[in-house]
């Protein structure tokens, strides 16, 4: 066999496999970042926050604004400000939510299964 078959068969034991759909949750993630929803919802929860990390305080050249509550499990909170906070790169990594971490729990995945009728 060849080693990327050995990998395709492989990944599903792989500590950090989560479903094998992250490819498509990354596009959608990438093309949310694009639009004019998302782009206002930043700029709003920036300024609100005076680019400011609302955790340590520190003040960056580039900032994250974070949704509390991730808009995966709260679809209707997505362009809320109020469930947006400004953080610094190393308190944004820090969250719970971060990067997929999300995805890491079982409760989130049927949480999100739900709320997409699946």
């Amino acid at each position: 066999r060849r080693w990327s078959e050995i990998q395709i068969a492989n990944r599903e034991n792989h500590p950090n496999f989560i479903d094998g759909k992250s490819h498509e949750r990354k596009q959608a993630r990438t093309a949310e970042a694009s639009t004019f929803e998302y782009k206002n919802w930043r700029r709003q929860v920036l300024t609100r926050d005076k680019r400011r990390c609302v955790s340590c305080g520190a003040r960056e050249e580039v900032m994250h604004a974070d949704h509390i509550k991730p808009h995966i499990i709260r679809p209707d909170l997505k362009f809320d400000v109020t469930n947006g906070r400004t953080l610094c790169p190393p308190c944004h990594y820090k969250t719970d939510t971060h990067g997929g971490k999300v995805w890491k729990s079982a409760a989130a995945r049927e949480l999100f299964s739900l709320s997409v009728g699946g």
